[in-house]
């Protein structure tokens, strides 16, 4: 019998559980459902490209909660660390007519908010690295969870600190910063979009902002992605490796972002990460690598409509 490799998890996401609706301006009331969340998207990327993947978080026990669990089974992201409440699944709307998208956000009291576990989820010494989402950890609750879980692990497992800015669903700016200046001491990795730093740091160029984050910070790099311009990784070295985006047709761009978190994290422990000294180990070159197979993955999904991460064999395939 082979062993159940969702025991024994080497990532795990934490974040925001929203279940995604879309409709139109002439049908609005024609949705249709799809789970999503940065860290969802990022664990299911994870696990297609071979990564054992647990789910860490509060999802609700109502059909649209259980909904999002039951995708990330069928993706193979353990839910054995997860908690449950009798909250609601957040739920994000969003309505496309030819005027441009209207959103409309539940997320007040929502299961995600409301994490607060007793005793804390320890996971096993096989984990190597946790990816965290900050949109929940703008909730005082989840925010202290968050914050004594990767208190617990980060001297094993390195940390990806995921912004995931959106202004839409809440646009305090403060509130944004203070989160980031919460989480990014525990992190070893920011990875961030030109987007996500225009929004926090307006009227600074995305780049000087991220050499901004790493120069005062305890941080080994920031990652910072730049849609069909590629990305940028800035290291605590000194040096920055730029890669290119694949030249694709777009279907659309959901999801290509923690596409990219989750390639990332899964080619540097393919590659011998177990510890974060592995990672201040890394070179440059390797970077380079890291981060190409991570941006040809987050190319793939933008072939296809929806958060549709690729498999390695796609990935590996991909020319």
């Amino acid at each position: 019998m082979e062993p159940d490799l969702t025991r024994n998890p080497t990532i795990a996401v934490l974040g925001e559980v929203v279940l995604d609706f879309t409709s139109t301006a002439d049908a609005p009331l024609d949705l249709h459902g799809h789970p999503g969340g940065s860290p969802l998207n990022t664990g299911v990327a994870a696990a297609r490209l071979g990564q054992s993947v647990a789910a860490v978080g509060q999802f609700s026990n109502d059909q649209f909660g259980t909904a999002v669990a039951a995708w990330l089974g069928d993706n193979n992201v353990s839910m054995e660390w997860a908690s449950w409440s009798d909250a609601p699944c957040a739920m994000a709307i969003v309505t496309t007519s030819e005027a441009g998208a209207v959103f409309s956000f539940r997320g007040a009291g929502s299961a995600d908010t409301l994490w607060n576990p007793v005793p804390r989820p320890v996971l096993p010494s096989s984990l190597r690295a946790m990816q965290l989402s900050m949109l929940s950890c703008l909730a005082p609750l989840t925010a202290a969870t968050t914050e004594e879980v990767l208190l617990t692990h980060r001297d094993r497992a390195v940390v990806l600190l995921d912004p995931t800015v959106r202004p839409k669903l809440n646009g305090d700016q403060s509130a944004w910063l203070a989160a980031l200046d919460r989480f990014m001491p525990l992190a070893h990795i920011v990875k961030a979009s030109d987007q996500d730093l225009d929004f926090l740091f307006p009227g600074v160029d995305p780049e000087v902002a991220a050499r901004q984050l790493l120069a005062n910070s305890g941080l080994v790099a920031v990652v910072l992605t730049l849609g069909a311009e590629g990305a940028i990784a800035f290291l605590a070295s000194g040096d920055e490796v730029r890669v290119s985006a694949p030249k694709v047709e777009v279907a659309d761009t959901i999801g290509a972002g923690d596409t990219l978190a989750g390639a990332l994290l899964s080619f540097l422990i393919d590659h011998g990460l177990s510890t974060p000294d592995d990672l201040r180990a890394y070179s440059p070159e390797l970077w380079a690598k890291a981060l190409g197979f991570a941006a040809t993955a987050a190319a793939i999904t933008c072939t296809r409509p929806g958060a549709d991460p690729p498999t390695l064999a796609e990935v590996q395939a991909f020319s």
